[in-house]
């Protein structure tokens, strides 16, 4: 028998989180932080930081609120990305 967590699809690699991840990386850019300045401030390594941005490591709801305290932007702003791609793509799995 085939377990329930071996049949789903990772989010990792949805569209949605890659689209929050782009969403990431332009604030960070517009804030005129390096990856490395804003691992410096937010506590967290440049390659976490750089790994959420291309879509290449979960992004825990934690580490999200404080990288977006930290580039100055507001998290429901992050997240209405998130909704606003559901919205346009129900039948992706999230």
């Amino acid at each position: 028998m085939v377990s329930n967590i071996e049949t789903m699809k990772s989010s990792l690699y949805s569209s949605h989180y890659e689209k929050l991840g782009a969403w990431l990386k332009k604030c960070r850019e517009d804030s005129g932080l390096t990856l490395r300045e804003a691992a410096e401030v937010s506590g967290l390594d440049h390659s976490i930081l750089c790994k959420m941005e291309l879509n290449q490591r979960k992004i825990e709801i934690l580490e999200f609120v404080r990288y977006c305290r930290v580039l100055g932007v507001d998290p429901f702003a992050g997240l209405a990305v998130i909704v606003q791609s559901i919205d346009e793509d129900p039948s992706e799995p999230t």
